[in-house]
Parts: structure tokens; C-alpha cells; sequence
């Protein structure tokens, strides 16, 4: 009996383990499905919108899976077979011909399943907070060592009075049995604690007043678009430099224009989350001829000179090694003083696209003075 209840508890377990094997599989397929729907149908065809070639909601029900495979990889070849409902579809979209593709049929499998079983998401605006410390970088633990090493520091001071008037035979309001504890440490011991305590307060200060004082660069000014680098460098995976084309041949990366943004919006009316209330305010100002109001992410000092172009270009960087968070471009990997550019600087060396007369490949890059501050 008990060896029955043993088999049923692990065919139990081995069944559960199954079924997640099979989730995961199934996640897993509708991610790649996701890729490759992205990368080549999405720039023509919406699920749930006609684009430049037909709404692909529901067609699956309309359309075989083999009929399906053979459109997707050469329809031209259809139309020229005369197949009556490619022909019909080739008609009905003004005779935009659609490319052919070398994906395999499991990979168009990938995309029809992924069309299938495609489900909005819901949706809902986007909120952004303004400007706040603890959003920009300065952290609760920094203001937490803080106040404990402010709090460390009078106690020891405290104890210090305590032990000096215990030692000049002074009434001290307290357990006699732990003033005699504070008796047996020597003096000395407070003071070097004390010392240490003011010193790991002085260095967190510092800190935190140079982080606060890069924070004040950052402009405050809100943007008449609720734009999300995430969704559009992470989940689209557009190149930045699509964008701010400039970081690659000029000083200063640009803010892409309304009308730049109508190349992709013209055929995209419609976001995942925020559906077309963003997406109406931009089709506005490109029909009143104004420009987004950007809000500028990174305001250096006037001292101080950046070139995205030769970091780009000879340094051989990405954007993704200084803007770290695709969530928000402000938040940078390093605090942008000095001392970590000179650190950045020692670190690499120049690469082999520059264009820089009498610089070579592999040589380390500059530290001087001059090279920053002209």
C-alpha cells in the first residue's frame, strides 16, 4: 500500500514537472515568435489594424497553415500561379508586393503561432513622476549611513563625557556597573571611533552633495509626448542611433523631430500602452507644424566638452555603456564627474576607426587637461 502511495506521489510530481516543461516551451516559442514578427512583418502589417497589407487578427480561421507558410515565403509566386485568394489580396491592397523571405517553415510556424495567440495589452497611461533624489540617483541607504553615523557619533561622544567625569571622581547619574564597563576600555579606543565615525561621515557626505550637484544639471521641464525609451529601444529593439543620428558624426547626439518620428508613425497609430492618446498629440503637432518639447537629459557643465562623435566613432563605445537605463536615459552607469572619465579613459585605449591625425589603434586614450577642458 505504502509503495502504491510512493508511485502515485511521483507520478504526480512528474506530471506537474511536465506540464511546466510544456509552459515554458510554449513561452519560450511565443518569444521567438514575438522576434520574428518584429523583424520582418511588423514595419507592414498590425494584429488587430489594417497597415500597409491586411489586419492579420484572426488568419488562421480564414487561411490554412500551408496555404499560409507559401504566401508568407513568396507570394509573388502565388500571384503568378494565379491563386485566387492571393491574387485578390494583392488587388485589394493596391499591388504592394510583399518580399519574399528565407525563413524556414518552423520559423513562419513561429510567427502564425504568435499571431494566434497574440493578446493586447490593456491599456493604460503611462505616469511619469517628476524629478525626484531618489529617482535620479541618490539612494535611501546613503541618507540612512548617514543619520546612523550622525547618531553613532553623538552616542561615543556621550560615552566619552561619561568616562571623563566617572574618571574626575564626579556623581554620574548611572548603573554603577556600567560605568565600571566603561572604565575597562581606554580612551583612547572612543577617540579612534569617533575619528573613524566622523571621517565615514564626512566621505558620504561629499558623495552625496557631488551627486546632488550633477542632479542639478538634469532639466525639470516636462515633454509635451510621454515618450518610453523602454518600450521602444528594449521591446522594439530600435538602434538608438536611429534616433540621434548625430552622436555618430557631431558633438551633441540630436532630439529626434515630430516629423522624424511620423517615418514609423505613420503606419503605427496605435501603442501597446498607451493605445493613441500619445500617438494623436504627436499626428497634432506635426499638422500645426510644431516640434516636441524634449526634456534634455544630461546638461554638462559649460566647462566641460563631450563629443559623442568621438566616443561613438573612435572610442568604439555604445550608447548602452554610459545610459544604462533603457527605463529612463538619465540614469547613468557612472556619476559623471572627473574622476570617472579619467578612469574611463585609462581603462581603453582607441580603436581602430578613428580619425584622429597622429592617433593610432590600441594607443590609450589622453588624460590631459586640454582634451576636456579648451
Amino acid at each position: 500500500m505504502k509503495r502504491r502511495h510512493i508511485l502515485c506521489f511521483f507520478g504526480i510530481i512528474l506530471f506537474n514537472l511536465c506540464q511546466l516543461d510544456g509552459l515554458a516551451a510554449e513561452n519560450l516559442s511565443d518569444s521567438a515568435g514575438k522576434i520574428l514578427f518584429r523583424e520582418n512583418c511588423a514595419s507592414c502589417h498590425e494584429i488587430g489594424r489594417v497597415l500597409t497589407g491586411p489586419d492579420l487578427k484572426g488568419i488562421s480561421e480564414r487561411r490554412t497553415k500551408d496555404w499560409l507558410i507559401r504566401f508568407i515565403r513568396n507570394s509573388a509566386e502565388m500571384i503568378e500561379a494565379n491563386d485566387p485568394q492571393a491574387v485578390r489580396i494583392f488587388r485589394e491592397f493596391k499591388e504592394v508586393n510583399m518580399p519574399a523571405t528565407s525563413l524556414s517553415d518552423s520559423e513562419i510556424v513561429l510567427i502564425i503561432n504568435y499571431i494566434e495567440n497574440y493578446i493586447p495589452v490593456a491599456e493604460k497611461a503611462l505616469t511619469r513622476k517628476s524629478p525626484s533624489t531618489q529617482q535620479r540617483g541618490v539612494k535611501i541607504p546613503l541618507l540612512l549611513l548617514l543619520s546612523a553615523s550622525l547618531f553613532l557619533m553623538f552616542f561615543l561622544l556621550f560615552l566619552v563625557l561619561i568616562l571623563c567625569r566617572s574618571r574626575a571622581g564626579k556623581d554620574i547619574p548611572l548603573l554603577p556597573a556600567f560605568v565600571r564597563f566603561l572604565n575597562m576600555i581606554p580612551l583612547s579606543f572612543y577617540v579612534t571611533l569617533l575619528v573613524l565615525l566622523v571621517t565615514i561621515m564626512l566621505v558620504s557626505a561629499n558623495n552625496y552633495y557631488r551627486k546632488l550637484y550633477i542632479l542639478k544639471q538634469f532639466s525639470a521641464t516636462r515633454t509635451t509626448i510621454d515618450f518610453s525609451h523602454q518600450q521602444h529601444y528594449e521591446d522594439y529593439q530600435i538602434n538608438c542611433v536611429y534616433c540621434h543620428v548625430s552622436s555618430l558624426s557631431m558633438k551633441t547626439a540630436n532630439l529626434p523631430t515630430a516629423t522624424h518620428c511620423m517615418k514609423c508613425h505613420n503606419y503605427i497609430r496605435k501603442g501597446e500602452k498607451t493605445g493613441e492618446k500619445e500617438i494623436s498629440k504627436l499626428l497634432k503637432l506635426v499638422e500645426k507644424n510644431m516640434d516636441i518639447e524634449w526634456e534634455t537629459g544630461y546638461r554638462l557643465s559649460r566647462h566641460v566638452h563631450f563629443d559623442h562623435a568621438l566616443h561613438t566613432i573612435s572610442g568604439g563605445f555604445e550608447c548602452i555603456d554610459c545610459h544604462t537605463d533603457p527605463a529612463d536615459v538619465r540614469i547613468q552607469k557612472g556619476d559623471f564627474t572627473m574622476k570617472w572619465c579619467i578612469n574611463c579613459h585609462k581603462k581603453n585605449n582607441y580603436s581602430a576607426e578613428n580619425n584622429i591625425p597622429g592617433i593610432k589603434a590600441g594607443q590609450q586614450v589622453r588624460t590631459d587637461c586640454i582634451l576636456c577642458h579648451y
